[in-house]
């Protein structure tokens, strides 16, 4: 660029960006880096196997029943556990 004295060159002041250091930050957990996942996924296993095996020894009836605002609720507890504890346990292990 020229300036305004004739052949004299001007120069614009380079652009300096600060250096940002990387962000520290730790990696997220995946996999077996996640104790947490696996073990909640053997403690609702096992509840739910558990609530299967004592439904099929006639140690209680295997539903949960109650009311809301007049309407009666049935959770079928026991029929769910099978497949829940056996879908929990095998994403565990």
């Amino acid at each position: 660029m020229l300036g305004n004295s004739g052949n004299r060159r001007v120069h614009e002041p380079a652009i300096v960006r600060p250096t940002v250091p990387p962000a520290t930050q730790p990696p997220p957990d995946y996999g077996m880096d996640a104790p947490a996942v696996i073990r909640n996924l053997l403690v609702i296993g096992g509840t739910s196997l558990v609530a299967f095996g004592t439904a099929a020894l006639d140690l209680w009836s295997g539903a949960l029943a109650f009311e809301i605002t007049g309407a009666r609720v049935i959770l079928p507890l026991a029929s769910m556990g099978l497949c829940t504890g056996l879908g929990c346990v095998a994403m565990a292990l």
